[in-house]
């Protein structure tokens, strides 16, 4: 079975090579919880080497991440995309309603307070029923108090969460 998901590995990676434009790679759902097992075996042998800066904040990935800006309505949205997950975020007022709006339910599966870049924050691990094509959400959010500086990070299936929540506590806002 490890075998089996290095394979993989082997082939998306020399894949990635190849093309020009970062792409997160399709995994098929028969490989996707042994790629999770082997991802938690490497995580801590990957480098957050590369800072992505944003408009409003920057976070820490490895090399191969890319960032990619997208027009929002209210709020400034975004992704950071690696080989197999990308972080979608949206920062702002309207992002959410700040810290005492997100509690546990019925479908939370991990609820972590904690603090990140000396902020309050929570991350939030739930199960997502009524979309079928994304089963599971992680998201951090981070709230300084002051309405304007909120950010929701979230990557939908998870692959690597444990680079996720590495990446997420590296989030710095700029003044």
């Amino acid at each position: 079975m490890l075998l089996h998901v290095l394979s993989f590995l082997l082939a998306a990676c020399a894949e990635e090579n190849q093309v020009t434009e970062q792409q997160p790679i399709d995994i098929p759902d028969t490989t996707r919880a042994e790629f999770s097992e082997v991802c938690l075996l490497v995580a801590d042998t990957i480098e957050l080497s590369k800072t992505i800066e944003t408009q409003t904040f920057s976070v820490k990935a490895p090399e191969n991440w890319t960032f990619r800006e997208l027009e929002g309505t209210d709020t400034y949205i975004g992704q950071i995309m690696g080989p197999v997950d990308t972080i979608e975020f949206d920062q702002g007022y309207l992002s959410f309603g700040g810290l005492s709006v997100v509690t546990p339910n019925s479908n939370t599966i991990e609820f972590v307070e904690c603090i990140i870049d000396g902020l309050p924050a929570i991350i939030h691990k739930e199960r997502r029923p009524e979309n079928r094509q994304n089963e599971v959400r992680l998201s951090v959010y981070i709230d300084a108090g002051d309405r304007e500086h909120r950010s929701r990070l979230f990557v939908f299936d998870p692959v690597d969460e444990v680079l996720l929540l590495d990446i997420f506590k590296t989030h710095t806002f700029k003044d």
